[in-house]
């Protein structure tokens, strides 16, 4: 299921007509969930409940998800299933498999616990990114007084990388900023952004080969981690990237998607197509020789050497 179509349940108060909708990532957006429900509370119906797990058998809760009152068709939010104790999580896993009505589930599964088995239109993927469309109906979901154009301002171009609960962490301070955009954006933005999704965006302009972006992110990471850190940091990356193309290549989808674990999503999607595996083996071997030197007291000089062959195409 796509982001729009859950917007869409959502404005039209019709999310009571899927029995089972899983949302999935890594890790569970605590924020991005918690106020995704109370929007949900003040502005649908029916307004969702949410499952207790305290002292409730998986007899009860299956029951209580099961049966109805009257006829009533509830929406009930299950919670972050991959959090549940490891018995009461396989049984709900099961339950939620077959699981037909009468109600309509709304669950978050880590994909780590994500089955197979389950329906590809019942999930959504909080890793795929977002369409502009898709960002402006969400943000316009989650908060009244928030024009997409306003936020757009304060996170810029990392708006695309960032997970949920940073997007929505954002719009929050967007909300009381008022003029104060750019004074924020001077002292707190590289602060408050995580840096797993600093280091993601500069690794997207770079197999983007967009070196106007890159050196400009770059410019304010690089001096956050030290020369050795950055030699593994690319190394790894050109390393998943070679592995990527290949098996992209090959048709080997579901080996290059667990290869592209850690590289920005646009490069399984489009960018592997701009690089052969030998660039990226001469590349990976200059991070190799450079690593060894450094380590031997060479000057860390040999990453703008490295950015400028890569970008200008000499690997």
């Amino acid at each position: 299921m796509k982001m729009r179509t859950f917007i869409q349940l959502c404005n039209d108060s019709e999310l009571s007509k899927k029995s089972v909708v899983i949302f999935t990532a890594a890790d569970y957006q605590v924020l991005f969930f918690a106020t995704l429900l109370d929007r949900l509370k003040q502005k649908t119906t029916p307004a969702p409940k949410s499952l207790s797990y305290v002292e409730a058998s998986v007899a009860s809760l299956q029951a209580q998800l099961s049966t109805t009152f009257l006829g009533q068709h509830d929406v009930i939010w299950c919670g972050n299933i991959s959090a549940l104790d490891p018995a009461l999580k396989k049984s709900m896993l099961a339950f939620l498999a077959t699981y037909e009505g009468p109600h309509a589930l709304y669950v978050f599964i880590a994909e780590k616990d994500l089955p197979e088995t389950f329906d590809k239109q019942q999930i959504i993927n909080l890793n795929d990114p977002l369409s502009p469309a898709e960002r402006e109906q969400l943000i316009a979901l989650l908060f009244d007084r928030l024009e997409w154009k306003h936020l757009f301002e304060l996170t810029q171009e990392s708006y695309k990388t960032m997970s949920l609960d940073m997007l929505v962490l954002f719009a929050q301070y967007r909300l009381v900023l008022g003029k104060n955009v750019q004074p924020f954006m001077q002292t707190w933005f590289e602060k408050i952004v995580a840096p797993d999704e600093s280091l993601f965006t500069l690794a997207q302009w770079f197999f983007a080969r967009k070196p106007q972006h890159f050196y400009r992110t770059w410019q304010v990471l690089k001096d956050a981690y030290d020369p050795v850190f950055w030699t593994t940091f690319w190394s790894e990356q050109v390393w998943r990237a070679y592995y990527t193309v290949s098996f992209c290549k090959a048709q080997e989808l579901a080996q290059a998607k667990q290869m592209a674990y850690k590289l920005p999503f646009s490069f399984l999607q489009r960018d592997w197509k701009q690089f052969s595996e030998a660039e990226l083996l001469r590349a990976h071997d200059f991070l190799t020789t450079a690593d060894f030197r450094i380590k031997n007291g060479a000057s860390d000089l040999f990453l703008d050497l490295f950015f400028n062959n890569f970008f200008s195409k000499r690997f």
